[in-house]
């Protein structure tokens, strides 16, 4: 074996190996991305359900609106404890009423 195909060799695995490094890599942010972009979808269903619940019932009755999103979110999402939905359900309910107070505050 001479130099140059010793050189040639080693380039070529030089690069199979940057390759496979690259692709372990990109698998890995693949699936963190879809992931969080999973997390981000519930997170809306959650969020729309606990709007379309003060639609239907309104200001007040907060308990009976509160059941009525978790017996829905438990069958849209039964792979998620009661717990779970129901702090999804407050941050829902605590971001709305962020974006309200602010649209409250707004001049004009």
């Amino acid at each position: 074996m001479d130099a140059r195909s010793l050189v040639i060799d080693i380039l070529q695995y030089t690069i199979q190996l940057i390759v496979l490094l690259v692709m372990g890599f990109l698998i890995t942010y693949l699936k963190t991305k879809t992931g969080a972009e999973q997390a981000k979808e519930y997170y809306d269903t959650v969020k729309r359900i606990v709007m379309a619940a003060e639609q239907v019932f309104g200001p007040k009755m907060g308990n009976q609106k509160k059941d009525f999103v978790i017996q829905i979110l438990k069958n849209k999402l039964p792979y998620f404890e009661e717990d779970e939905i129901a702090n999804l359900v407050e941050a829902a309910v605590f971001e709305m009423n962020v974006a309200l107070k602010r649209l409250e505050d707004t001049p004009g």
